[in-house]
């Protein structure tokens, strides 16, 4: 073949090879202002003196606000206990990888999932035996987890954690997830992996060294089975292990009464657990972990790595047994199936007595537990009102509905953590009265001299009205 008749042939390769390596560039990311540099890097970096001054603010309280406008803490520090977000964020479809990272990026420490495998051996990330709750098909139809294939799986989607439905986001495998958060993970924070499902010992060499590969050691284990976890201690030396005890009984009894005040409503997905179980099973596993006895077996069996995570309410009930556990370096954590405030009500209970667990399995922020336990928010001087509203708010606000604070302050209060609407204290109002003596002003008026004034009462020239009588017109 000639020159001629090839030469365009070539020339549409190129072109087409240059179109199929042309990548997508991705939107610029705005620099920061040399004034936030000092603050992470997520930190707003709108470059406008509004932006800088209330980082600037912010930061004098322990606190900034994110590209995405959320409120963090700049330390966490004061925080003296580790914060595990129960299956990601709250705010993100449970389970999801949108979860699990937007977690880390809010300062957990650690962040829980619950894996189990398919009928071809994948492990994927849901909590459910059965679609329904968390997550659902287009379609409708229904499901139980370990029946599918990874195709089938990775069609399910994730329900909107507050208005429970579909979301584009689909539910993820243990792979895509781990693939997902790896990079965006610090090498203090930790995956906390959750078994729903048993495994072979094969499988679990294969699912160890996958992790290892990918995480380093960033990940741990925890079972309601302490049989599992002793398989997997015999594979690994070094990874921690986390005994989950179930429920507290005044839990499940409280949980009860909530499903039945709430009967036909979407079942909380802290309670879920619950939802599976019948009393009689509930009786039947439950084991006191918390006893003497138990600590020693949790030791014995799971090595000098592990940990027993309670229902709050089983701790509040054996405060002792943070004092027994410290003995012997075993970590307590508390979780919760109940609402959220009662966990960290539950918490602040036991700081009281000092017995803190060592974590907490939680569905609220760091912002809002270590402001509420360890006053996670700097207190600043009674501020003029002159001053910005964020140096004027208590530490017990709420930073993370500035725009909410805002429009507050216009008729002088504020939202605090609890939920509560509260007066904000000013310098003015702060200030004590002065206790110098003044003399009373006496005010001079003059009162004239009133006499009578003449009447005339002759009748001459009065006007007459007759009124009309109605029976006699």
């Amino acid at each position: 073949m000639s020159a001629p008749y090839y030469f365009p042939i070539v020339v549409f390769l190129l072109l087409l090879a240059g179109c199929k390596t042309t990548a997508i560039k991705p939107p610029p990311v705005a620099p920061i202002p040399p004034a936030l540099r000092s603050l992470p890097a997520d930190v707003n970096p709108l470059n406008t003196p509004e932006n800088i001054q209330l980082q600037l603010d912010l930061a004098k309280r322990n606190l900034y606000q994110t590209r995405d406008g959320h409120v963090r803490l700049l330390s966490t520090q004061a925080c003296t206990i580790d914060l595990i977000a129960h299956r990601g964020h709250a705010n993100y479809p449970e389970n999801s990888i949108s979860a699990v990272k937007a977690a880390f990026a809010a300062g957990f420490d650690k962040v829980e999932i619950d894996i189990m495998r398919l009928r071809d051996g994948n492990w994927v990330v849901h909590h459910d035996a059965m679609v329904g709750r968390a997550s659902g098909f287009a379609s409708g139809e229904n499901a139980s987890i370990a029946s599918m294939r990874m195709e089938n799986f990775a069609k399910l989607r994730l329900r909107d954690p507050k208005s429970l439905q579909l979301t584009p986001e689909f539910a993820a495998s243990l792979a895509a997830l781990i693939d997902a958060i790896a990079p965006v993970m610090k090498a203090n924070q930790r995956l906390q992996i959750e078994f729903k499902s048993t495994a072979t010992q094969q499988e679990l060499i294969a699912l160890d060294q996958f992790l290892t590969k990918k995480l380093g050691q960033r990940y741990e284990y925890v079972a309601q089975d302490i049989d599992l976890l002793a398989q997997l201690r015999q594979l690994n030396t070094w990874v921690y292990l986390g005994i989950i005890e179930v429920p507290a009984t005044s839990s499940m009894q409280a949980l009860g009464r909530q499903k039945a005040a709430a009967r036909g409503m979407q079942p909380s997905r802290l309670s879920h657990w619950a939802e599976q179980k019948s009393q009689q099973a509930y009786r039947r596993t439950r084991i006191n972990w918390l006893t003497e006895q138990g600590m020693q077996k949790v030791r014995t069996r799971l090595g000098s790595h592990a940990g027993i995570h309670v229902d709050h309410a089983a701790l509040t009930q054996q405060p002792t047994a943070s004092a027994r556990a410290k003995k012997i370096n075993l970590p307590i954590y508390t979780y919760s199936v109940t609402p959220p405030a009662q966990h960290l009500s539950a918490l602040k209970q036991l700081k009281d007595k000092g017995a803190l667990p060592a974590g907490a399995i939680v569905d609220d922020s760091p912002l809002k537990i270590c402001t509420t336990l360890f006053n996670g928010i700097v207190t600043t001087p009674l501020s003029p009102a002159k001053t910005s509203l964020v140096l004027r708010l208590p530490s017990d606000a709420d930073f993370s509905v500035l725009a909410e604070q805002e429009r507050l302050s216009v008729i002088g209060q504020y939202r605090k953590l609890s939920g509560d609407i509260a007066q904000i204290a000013s310098a003015n109002a702060a200030s004590k009265p002065s206790t110098q003596t003044q003399n009373p002003v006496l005010l001079n008026v003059e009162f004239k001299t009133l006499s009578d004034e003449n009447i005339d009462l002759s009748t001459d020239g009065a006007v007459r009205i007759y009124l009309q009588d109605k029976k006699n017109p």
